[in-house]
């Protein structure tokens, strides 16, 4: 990765995996090269509400992507968000997400860790997300209302229940009755996602849809 400017080098470019259309329909997460795709969701999704429509998500996560990904959370280098926005927004022009989606949501940071970081990695993507779409980013609508414990090495039920209550609509007028692009750089159990979006369509949201760079 070239450290002077925002840009992959040729040959971490080429290490890049996109995901393709073979994906789950409810969660997004990646099907093996000859399983079909699952009316009811994967194993993974099946049972769970997941109070977002769809995910619209662009690379596999590993290699160079989550290279830039750790650097731009925890080495406070701006501008690896850079190609992963790029990234997220050709997947997203790709899917007809500026036709689906009204305004552009990004996960909230604690006021701690966005002050520690410098700023919050997923309203950088959304920036760059709603410039190629032509939609607005409502970048305070959505706001932690707690501080949680880190996800990484929690289960999927415990992260579930550790973001249950973590997130609150600012300012519903923003949100309600619109279309919105709730946008993060990583899905993993996609517990994050869910709990925006149940409290963005508890605020009146019509829809949700998650656009992440990488799962």
């Amino acid at each position: 990765m070239n450290e002077e400017g925002p840009w992959l080098c040729g040959a971490c470019a080429k290490k890049v995996v996109p995901l393709g259309d073979n994906v789950c329909p409810r969660c997004g997460k990646p099907l093996g090269p000859y399983q079909a795709k699952p009316k009811g969701g994967c194993h993974i999704c099946r049972n769970r509400p997941l109070y977002f429509s769809d995910v619209v998500a662009s690379v596999r996560y590993g290699g160079p992507v989550r290279e830039l990904v750790l650097r731009a959370k925890f080495g406070r280098l701006a501008v690896a968000l850079h190609p992963l926005g790029e990234y997220l927004a050709a997947e997203a022009a790709r899917k007809g997400l500026g036709e689906r989606a009204d305004a552009v949501v990004p996960v909230p940071l604690s006021r701690r860790r966005e002050w520690q970081r410098g700023y919050n990695q997923a309203e950088l993507l959304a920036r760059v997300l709603a410039k190629r779409l032509g939609l607005k980013v409502s970048a305070r609508a959505l706001v932690r209302a707690r501080s949680t414990q880190a996800q990484a090495c929690l289960s999927p039920r415990e992260r579930r229940r550790n973001l249950y209550g973590a997130f609150s609509v600012r300012e519903p007028r923003r949100v309600s009755g619109k279309r919105i692009a709730l946008v993060d750089d990583v899905m993993t159990t996609g517990a994050t996602c869910a709990e925006c979006a149940r409290v963005l369509k508890k605020a009146g949201a019509k829809q949700v849809i998650a656009a992440v760079v990488a799962r």
